[in-house]
């Protein structure tokens, strides 16, 4: 109840979403997921998975591209896209889905139409009915944090917590990421790019 008596609906816990392996050939990204798997199960023992399950319910979806990542394994090894030539990461509706000029390299094609693929839907579905409070993609293959999210592009509401958390993850690379819009001169000689 609160101070003036009224029942109060409980509260319930906070829900992180994780999916990796929309693209085939990003390897990695599962294996980084079932890492995460790994250390939540071991959550008796004192560290971060101890904390982040006292906090949170956690879901883990380490491979959405299942016919893709098959396609791969049998040695198809550029693979970004599903069977069906589609890059899942791009088949969800944004408000520049489709644009051409995002989509000019083949294996970035969105599909014909936003939830045109199976995977896209289920993630969604499953994504929907669950309502995460935490979001996150995991993918490999590029030094970059972008900011703001990549499928905007304007400033979000709250662009200057985003910015506040990617600086701190971005302590951890050494050297630290430089900060540059995408698109900008690459960095000097010596520097890895960021994108």
């Amino acid at each position: 109840t609160d101070r003036r008596g009224r029942e109060r609906a409980p509260r319930r816990r906070a829900r992180v979403l994780m999916l990796a392996g929309e693209h085939a050939r990003e390897m990695i990204s599962s294996e980084v997921l079932l890492r995460v798997a790994a250390d939540l199960a071991r959550a008796s023992a004192p560290g971060l998975a101890t904390g982040v399950l006292a906090a949170a319910d956690v879901a883990l979806v380490p491979l959405v591209n299942v016919r893709g990542r098959a396609l791969f394994e049998r040695g198809d090894y550029c693979r970004r896209t599903n069977d069906r030539g589609v890059d899942l990461n791009r088949n969800w509706p944004t408000p520049h889905w489709g644009a051409p000029e995002g989509h000019a390299v083949q294996d970035c094609w969105p599909g014909p139409a936003p939830f045109s693929e199976a995977e896209t839907r289920l993630v969604s579905r499953f994504a929907t009915e669950w309502a995460p409070d935490v979001f996150l993609s995991v993918h490999s293959g590029q030094l970059a944090l972008p900011s703001p999210r990549a499928h905007e592009r304007t400033l979000p509401r709250d662009h200057v917590a985003h910015e506040r958390v990617l600086r701190a993850v971005n302590q951890r690379p050494r050297p630290p990421l430089p900060a540059r819009p995408l698109g900008a001169p690459p960095p000097p000689p010596g520097r890895p790019p960021s994108c």
